[in-house]
């Protein structure tokens, strides 16, 4: 069986290349940030690459960093939506609209029993962009 890649919508955009800094809210730690390709991350089934662009805004701290995502097309990114976390998204199983199901992991702004918890948050693409789901505690 052959996959097709999904038809988007939206305009062809160039994706912006973002370098920012994230601090942690105890001011100890700092993350450099910076636009790049997801490694692995598939999202139609057709290797097309995925881009991740980090907020420009300053005080990013890692518990709040919010991504943009484009899907590549050839030169053309398609924005797919938004999604929060240090880390890089993941595929979970499953598939909406076309696009697998992802995961993306965050530090827990509350930790549960006064530990550093993370938290994972399901996103599912909606026909136009992803879209958050279910938070699971780690």
């Amino acid at each position: 069986m052959i996959l097709r890649p999904l038809s988007l919508e939206g305009p062809c955009l160039e994706v912006p290349q973002v370098t920012n800094s994230v601090v942690s809210r105890d001011g100890r730690l700092r993350w450099e940030v910076a636009t790049h390709v997801v490694p692995g991350l598939d999202l139609d089934g057709c290797g097309s690459p995925v881009v991740i662009v980090p907020s420009s805004l300053s005080g990013l701290c890692p518990e709040t960093l919010e991504w943009q995502m484009y899907l590549m097309r050839g030169e053309c990114g398609y924005f797919v939506g938004s999604i929060e976390g240090l880390q890089d998204p993941f595929v979970l199983p499953g598939w909406s609209h076309g696009l697998r199901n992802i995961g993306a992991m965050q530090p827990s702004q509350v930790p549960a029993d006064h530990r550093h918890g993370q938290v994972m948050t399901r996103y599912v693409f909606d026909g136009r962009i992803y879209r958050s789901g279910k938070r699971e505690a780690r």
